[in-house]
């Protein structure tokens, strides 16, 4: 297991919301809980956004749900299952905001087995959201304005966020009015959807 860095001063405020659910059918088998560093991708996305300072992190199942909560045991988190996870992302990440506390005034959020993404690059988000003041502060993978999680969500927005059903997230829920600001992180858009990105995965 990779060392971990010490947790930054808790953000009571911070929410996070950490996508769990889906079945891996172009893979065969759960990449949730495929090892790296040596833990599950769902332990590793889950003591990210702990280290970020995020309170009781949202971990959102679906298939394979027993397996991925078995995953994620001694860990301060709490399980939502969204029984329409084969609607796509969309209807988890509204799962996971809907579950959200009360008082959260801004939600973390990232896909189980964005394996690349680090500490720093959050903590470069959360720097980058509340020097903007902004509706949401995005990952932006290329030159070309490629964006997506981790992704930042402003309260302002989060009941548009709870009221995502398809397999759209950030895409299905911004507005051209909206402020947005994005941080340029290309490792991010590494994950594990066939088997060949298994092998970078593991090195």
């Amino acid at each position: 297991m990779t060392a971990s860095r010490p947790a930054l001063p808790r953000r009571p405020q911070l929410g996070a919301v950490v996508l769990a659910a889906g079945a891996s059918r172009r893979l065969g088998r759960p990449k949730q809980l495929l090892h790296h560093g040596g833990q599950p991708l769902v332990a590793h996305a889950a003591r990210l956004v702990l280290a970020a300072g995020a309170m009781r992190p949202v971990v959102v199942v679906g298939a394979h749900a027993a397996a991925v909560s078995r995953a994620l045991r001694g860990l301060p988190v709490e399980l939502v299952y969204n029984a329409a996870w084969s609607r796509g992302m969309g209807a988890s990440l509204a799962a996971g905001v809907a579950a959200l506390a009360p008082d959260v005034t801004t939600c973390v959020y990232l896909l189980a087995d964005q394996y690349a993404v680090t500490s720093d690059h959050l903590d470069e988000l959360l720097a980058a959201h509340a020097r903007s003041d902004c509706d949401a502060t995005l990952t932006r993978y290329d030159e070309s304005g490629t964006r997506g999680p981790p992704a930042l969500l402003a309260r302002r927005i989060l009941p548009r966020a709870a009221a995502l059903r398809g397999e759209r997230g950030v895409r299905g829920m911004l507005r051209s009015g909206d402020r947005v600001v994005d941080v340029y992180f290309p490792d991010a858009n590494r994950d594990v959807d066939v088997s060949r990105d298994i092998a970078r995965l593991l090195k």
